[in-house]
């Protein structure tokens, strides 16, 4: 006891651990020979069963082949066969005795010279077909019991050791155990005693053992009164802990009814991806219940639409690697089926440290106004595009405005110019396309305004294109215009002319003209209203009215190969013919009066007055320019003229209605004649100092473009 108390001195006042102290060791010690004589038995039966094992497997091994080899081997291969059984353990020896005929054969395998044998006899018979089962032989198996005892021997101490380390450890934890549950505890209960309560107690809890009755029942009393103030403070401690788990559920109850009464889907993820909470306004927004993420949380990544998932995947990955607060948008599928815009915020949760504790997100259905978006946008391209529309017809009519227009109205009261504008009257309500023909300068343009004008697109403006002015290179970008880059030049894009008169009327002067390679073009936009621009593939799709106009005999275009066949009857639905001036001899004078009002106004005259004698050289004139030969005329006269009256200055006697030609020539004959006139004098050059362009006062290309197109070959 005393050693005890020295080597550990803090016993001293622990009386109830050093006691139990020997009563720990006195039972462990009692377990522990208990435990080493039970496992010491239980090794030696186990050790004696295998040695019975060994002897039945010689019986089972090896008995019946000796029985069944007898008269059949010799004493040497017999001696080989039973060596073979004394591998097993413990097996010393192996004895045969057998009987041929008369004489009795015994044969020894083994050592008899261990002690402590036992033995195991054997009977060997031999059976034949004819003769009767007979004993020949015995057969003893020898075992030492002595590799038994050595081996209970060494286990006794490797037990004994074994069972004495295992009991020292067990009586260690449960000494540790009784200390740190009683002894320890009751030295706190009374430290914790005086801190609640000081001076009520005494400055130490004795817990020495004293022999006297008082002396235990005093420190009974210490200890149960310290006990009952721990327990006091404890209840108060409850108290105030149910007030604030009272406050807490408040607390969460509130913002819990907040989040579940949200119109969006809120939800909080922890660190692991599974979901600590998601609101029930999830099931309206997906269709999914709520238990349904929370039991498969990657039904969040699976609803979202396959062409949408990379969005949320870089999403998800920016905010492993940089937690913050994040937005996107992508499209879901509803478990029905629709098909819902979702924006979706987040930001990172961490606690007091710092630590990631997980995500709160938020999805909230934007589809009616992602829609509103998609709807607005399209208004907003559609706007650019008549925007661009406009913006071309506005440059088209800028340059329209500088063109000197012929005519603001259609003057005249002939019967032929009534029977023109009765068909206009016909032809304008409808969209049909209109041919005009007369011969030029006789006014088809101002029938092509007309027919405009009262049809229900005369609202926008008219937009032209004359097809005999333009080169054969250019027409195609005119009519139908160009991307950037689509050939040398074409540094911006370009919107043709069907294009800017898309919802309204494209007038095609001197249609004839038009290069062959382009009528095909020109077909399909008549027949299908649809076209690809210069270097674009994407086709462009327009509702124009088509009023075409020509000089030229058409048909007989058409029959030379000049004219596509198809494209003259999609033309030539509602022709028109404008009759030439000398048709219209009681529209002269009337003519004459607007034309020398107009002249006078811009020239600064005060003409009023037109006589009869000049009026009557104007109808008995043959006007073979018609209209546009009679303004210049006009004009002449009142620049020629000084006061009231008016004065011709030409003389147009020299042909008259009376005096007609047998044979006029168009202006596209009287241009190839002369060209062809002037290329013979130059001896069929063109360019240079003596050349044709020069003497002609035209680009040397122009002049190349117009031989092509008038068919003017050099011999």
């Amino acid at each position: 006891m005393k050693i005890f108390t020295e080597l550990l001195p803090r016993l001293n006042r622990y009386p109830l651990s050093y006691r139990t102290l020997w009563y720990v060791l006195l039972c462990s010690s009692f377990l522990a020979l208990l435990a080493t004589a039970v496992q010491l038995y239980v090794e030696y039966r186990r050790d004696m069963a295998y040695l019975y094992a060994n002897i039945k497997l010689i019986e089972k091994s090896y008995l019946a082949p000796i029985a069944a080899t007898v008269y059949k081997i010799d004493t040497e291969t017999l001696k080989l066969q039973l060596n073979g059984a004394l591998k097993l353990t413990d097996i010393v020896q192996l004895n045969v005795k057998e009987q041929r005929g008369n004489d009795i054969i015994e044969t020894s395998v083994g050592n008899l010279t261990a002690r402590n044998l036992i033995h195991h006899d054997f009977a060997l018979t031999y059976s034949d077909p004819s003769v009767p089962l007979r004993t020949i032989g015995t057969l003893t198996v020898s075992a030492s019991l002595d590799r038994i005892y050595q081996r209970l021997l060494s286990r006794v101490f490797t037990v004994l050791a074994t069972n004495t380390i295992k009991t020292f450890l067990a009586s260690a934890g449960i000494l540790s155990i009784i200390y740190l549950l009683i002894t320890r505890h009751l030295t706190q209960i009374s430290d914790f005693t005086r801190r609640l309560q000081p001076g009520k107690q005494d400055t130490q809890l004795i817990l020495n053992r004293k022999p006297s009755p008082p002396s235990r029942e005093d420190e009974l009393d210490r200890v149960v009164l310290s006990i009952n103030t721990l327990q006091d403070r404890l209840n108060k401690d409850i108290a105030k802990r149910e007030s604030y788990e009272k406050q807490l559920r408040m607390a969460e109850e509130k913002y819990r009814t907040v989040a579940d009464f949200t119109y969006d889907c809120e939800y909080w993820a922890n660190v692991d991806g599974s979901l600590e909470y998601i609101s029930p306004s999830c099931e309206r927004i997906s269709g999914y219940a709520p238990q349904v993420f929370i039991k498969n949380p990657s039904l969040l990544k699976d609803i979202i639409l396959p062409e949408d998932r990379d969005i949320w995947e870089r999403h998800f990955h920016d905010s492993q690697h940089d937690p913050k607060p994040r937005e996107i948008q992508f499209r879901i599928k509803r478990r029905d089926g629709q098909i819902r815009w979702i924006e979706h915020n987040c930001q990172p949760v961490t606690d007091s440290k710092g630590t990631p504790k997980g995500v709160r997100a938020g999805n909230r259905d934007i589809t009616n106004r992602k829609i509103a978006e998609i709807e607005l946008r399209t208004a907003y391209a559609d706007i650019e595009k008549l925007k661009d529309q406009l913006e071309a017809e506005k440059a088209y009519l800028q340059s329209e405005i500088k063109l000197d227009h012929n005519f603001e109205n259609i003057v005249g009261n002939s019967a032929g110019l009534k029977y023109v504008l009765y068909k206009v009257e016909q032809v304008a309500a409808g969209d049909t396309t209109v041919l005009v023909l007369g011969e030029s300068g006789t006014g088809k343009e101002l029938i092509a305004r007309a027919i405009h004008s009262k049809s229900p697109r005369g609202d926008r403006s008219l937009v032209k294109v004359n097809c005999a002015t333009l080169p054969s290179h250019l027409i195609e970008s005119e009519l139908f215009g160009h991307e950037r880059g689509s050939f040398t030049g074409a540094h911006d894009r370009q919107l043709g002319r069907f294009e800017v008169a898309d919802g309204t009327s494209i007038f095609l002067d001197e249609i004839g003209d038009l290069p062959l390679e382009l009528q095909t073009k020109l077909l399909r936009v008549v027949q299908e209203g649809e076209f690809e621009r210069l270097g674009s593939t994407r086709t462009t799709k327009v509702n124009v009215r088509v009023i075409a106009a020509t000089n030229r005999d058409l048909e007989a275009d058409v029959r030379k190969g000049r004219f596509r066949e198809d494209l003259f009857y999609r033309l030539n639905v509602f022709p028109i013919t404008v009759p030439p001036l000398r048709q219209r001899v009681d529209d002269i004078p009337l003519l004459a009066r607007f034309f020398v009002e107009k002249a006078s106004k811009r020239l600064g005259k005060s003409i009023s007055q037109i006589p009869e004698r000049t009026v009557q050289k104007l109808q008995d004139y043959y006007w073979p320019g018609n209209i546009r030969e009679l303004i210049n005329v006009i004009e002449r006269a009142v620049i020629n003229s000084t006061g009231t009256k008016l004065h011709l200055a030409d003389d147009l006697g020299a042909l008259d209605r009376n005096q007609e030609p047998a044979s006029l020539k168009s202006l596209h004959e009287i241009e190839k004649d002369h060209i062809l006139r002037v290329l013979q004098s130059t001896s069929w050059r063109i360019e240079g100092a003596k050349g044709a362009a020069l003497i002609l006062d035209m680009n040397p290309s122009t002049l190349r473009s117009r031989m092509r197109k008038l068919a003017i070959q050099k011999p």
